[in-house]
């Protein structure tokens, strides 16, 4: 294996875990999202739970 091929593999490595993480993070913002709908879980709680503000959780959560 060259070093190119070496390279290109990382990258595509990097970029599916890249993919993987946001996915991720998305996922929890919906689940908690709708946790807030229901009326399960407040709005500041849901944002201490994923280190934001609560008007950084409503910015993305709105991005949605």
């Amino acid at each position: 294996m060259s070093i190119f091929e070496y390279d290109e593999v990382r990258h595509m490595e990097l970029e599916r875990e890249e993919s993987y993480q946001e996915g991720h993070i998305q996922g929890q913002l919906q689940v908690l999202s709708d946790l807030i709908e229901e009326g399960i879980i407040t709005k500041e709680k849901a944002a201490e739970k994923m280190n934001l503000s609560v008007e950084e959780f409503l910015k993305k959560t709105k991005e949605l």
